[in-house]
């Protein structure tokens, strides 16, 4: 499977292990992208950090809602536009 990656959609990516997984994807060149809340005032100034870090990686942040976790997913894995699901 050499020269192709695999995109990889990770929940949880800004919590203890999720950074990691975040971290060690984007460094083996896959698309990545995290699933996060939307970043507001109430954001913690670490994790605000951290998207900023993750951006900077060429991460996609993608910022939705609790209500459409549920459509989102199932959205990416019907249309085939992820090849694994971390949460």
């Amino acid at each position: 499977m050499e020269g192709r990656k695999s995109k990889i959609v990770i929940f949880g990516g800004s919590g203890y292990i999720g950074k990691y997984l975040v971290k060690a994807s984007a460094s083996l060149g896959h698309p990545t992208f995290v699933y996060t809340r939307p970043l507001n005032a109430q954001t913690s100034s670490s994790k605000a950090q951290l998207c900023k870090d993750f951006n900077h990686m060429g991460v996609t942040l993608v910022q939705v809602s609790i209500l459409f976790f549920c459509f989102f997913c199932f959205g990416l894995l019907k249309n085939n536009k992820i090849n694994l699901l971390v949460n």
